[in-house]
């Protein structure tokens, strides 16, 4: 959730510091407002990559490990890549936008491990 509102911020905000306009090509989708950073790449980012996290925390088999991380990276690559390709995005606006969404995973997450601590201290208290 936190990663969620931490996100639209940064977003809004560096669409309004910039103000860069979206690619002159046509685009096979619509897509309306500012182009940079990609808000698609960086949820993208912090979705998979909060699940890339939690999986790594609950998977012991390593070689179910790095394939689970390979989907996830996979998943994140392709749709940086969808958005160029679809000339709403960019490169650039891509890889700030997954710059952007793993900057605030790695803010975040020591209070995620704080809290998933606490968590598993308050199970053992029962």
């Amino acid at each position: 959730l936190s990663n969620g509102f931490v996100a639209a911020l940064l977003i809004s905000s560096f669409k309004l510091l910039y103000q860069r306009p979206r690619p002159s090509i046509e685009h096979l989708v619509y897509a309306g407002g500012f182009s940079f950073p990609s808000g698609h790449a960086m949820g993208s980012m912090l979705i998979f990559g909060s699940l890339l996290i939690v999986c790594h925390q609950r998977i012991k088999s390593r070689p179910l490990q790095v394939a689970v991380d390979a989907l996830f990276v996979t998943l994140i690559l392709l749709i940086g890549l969808s958005r160029v390709y679809l000339g709403v995005h960019y490169p650039s606006d891509v890889l700030a936008g997954f710059i952007l969404g793993f900057g605030i995973l790695h803010f975040l997450y020591p209070c995620y491990d704080q809290k998933r601590f606490e968590w598993r201290f308050l199970l053992k208290q029962d």
